[in-house]
């Protein structure tokens, strides 16, 4: 049994981890003579000597040195120990405590915490999971187009084969007119990625996918997944599984005046795209800004909607040759 006198520091220089200072306390001698006198009285009625150790600052109020007093003496002679130490850790460790019970209030505010710092924890997970990276990459298309980006999907006369070409460029910029088909083929994620692994245990059936065509001229905008006459008719959004390849076409827009344009391409995890409400919010986040700037504000919107995204900048003219004539 102990019993304890003394004032705890809330200065900021005189706490440390897990630890306070022990400063002096008033009336500290009248204190241990009440204890003197509290144990006469047990030993004289035969229920033996209480508390058996006693803790109090180094010094009294006074200055003078606990440890001299005349009274602590006489409480040695009665068994008890007077203990004046500097920090409250010191006589935690003389009890040979590794921790401190908690009472019932702590208790709820640690489970409260506790509960708290679950739910932040679960949060960030969600928010990481979501936010993190998908690798995207265009590979070859084939045939002609052997470079890894998009390619032109040109239709035999007879209409049963596509056979890949390589856009049309000047001074290294690919070039397209309206009615010609832009192709790609982009790797989406990887097999063997840690979010594969989650998709696949809650039975996800991969990635949302979404492509963007805009020009800077005329600032047009074509958002689209899925047309109708999709051969998927069970889902009327993009999809892919990690590590699959993503294989699509678009049609350039005779509407699409000449000059620049961009085809972005998107990915999420957790939910599909509405492409009706990003291509609302898309043009009143570009604002009246005209030509390059415009399409460059469309760009960066488009690619922070999602963590995953491919851009591929190329123009639309007219004098485009066609090489789709075989």
């Amino acid at each position: 049994m102990a019993i304890a006198s003394g004032s705890l520091s809330g200065e900021a220089p005189e706490l440390r981890d897990r630890d306070v200072a022990v400063h002096p306390v008033g009336r500290l001698e009248e204190k241990l003579r009440k204890i003197l006198d509290r144990s006469e009285a047990l030993l004289a009625a035969g229920r033996g000597p209480s508390p058996a150790l006693c803790f109090t600052p180094i010094t009294d109020d006074q200055g003078r040195s606990v440890a001299e007093l005349e009274i602590v003496a006489r409480l040695r002679r009665q068994g008890i120990e007077v203990v004046p130490i500097r920090w409250l850790s010191e006589a935690i460790m003389r009890l040979g405590c590794e921790r401190l019970p908690l009472m019932g209030a702590d208790r709820l505010v640690l489970a409260a915490g506790l509960t708290f710092g679950i739910g932040i924890a679960l949060a960030a997970s969600a928010w990481l999971w979501r936010a993190y990276p998908i690798p995207l990459a265009f590979e070859r298309g084939g045939g002609q187009a052997i470079a890894s980006e998009p390619y032109l999907a040109c239709v035999t006369t007879d209409g049963r084969h596509t056979i890949p070409q390589p856009i049309a460029r000047q001074n290294r910029i690919p070039w397209l007119k309206g009615g010609q088909k832009l192709a790609w083929s982009v790797r989406v994620g990887t097999p063997d990625a840690w979010d594969a692994r989650v998709l696949s245990t809650f039975g996800s059936r991969g990635y949302y996918l979404l492509f963007a065509v805009v020009s800077a001229e005329g600032r047009r905008i074509l958002v689209d997944h899925a047309p109708a006459d999709d051969h998927r008719k069970t889902s009327p959004i993009y999809r892919t599984i990690p590590g699959e390849l993503w294989e699509q076409w678009f049609q350039i827009p005779p509407a699409f005046e000449e000059g620049e344009c961009a085809l972005v391409i998107l990915a999420r995890r957790d939910r599909s795209f509405d492409p009706n409400a990003l291509g609302r919010a898309l043009a009143a986040q570009a604002g009246p800004r005209q030509g390059a700037d415009w399409l460059n504000s469309a760009v960066n919107f488009l690619q922070s909607q999602a963590p995953g995204f491919l851009i591929y900048q190329f123009g639309k003219s007219n004098d485009v040759p066609d090489r789709c004539q075989f």
